[in-house]
C-alpha cells in the first residue's frame, strides 16, 4: 500500500500513481490492487496512510455495513476539503 500512496501523492490520483508503481509491484496482485485504485478515485475520492487499510477492507467486503459507512463519511469529508 505505501507505493500506491507513493505514486497518488505523486501524480494526484491512486489510477495515475498506480501505473507509476506498477513496475515494481507482484504481478498477481496487480490486477486487485489498480481495481482498487479505481474504486478508490471514483467511489471515495481519495485516501491517505491513515484510512487505506480500512479502505481496503471496505474494497474487499463490499456488504459490511460498518465499513461502507466509513467510506460514506470518509467521502463526504473528502468531497468537502475538494469544495474549498
Amino acid at each position: 500500500m505505501a507505493l500506491l500512496l507513493m505514486g497518488a501523492q505523486t501524480t494526484g490520483s491512486m489510477e495515475e500513481g498506480y501505473h507509476m508503481v506498477v513496475e515494481s509491484l507482484y504481478i498477481d496482485e496487480a490486477k486487485e490492487l489498480f481495481e482498487f485504485c479505481q474504486w478508490v478515485d471514483k467511489e471515495v475520492g481519495g485516501c491517505s496512510k491513515y484510512n487505506i487499510q480500512k479502505l481496503w477492507q471496505a474494497f474487499k467486503h463490499p456488504n459490511d455495513a460498518d465499513l461502507m459507512i466509513f467510506v460514506k463519511d470518509l467521502k463526504a469529508k473528502i468531497a468537502m476539503f475538494k469544495a474549498l
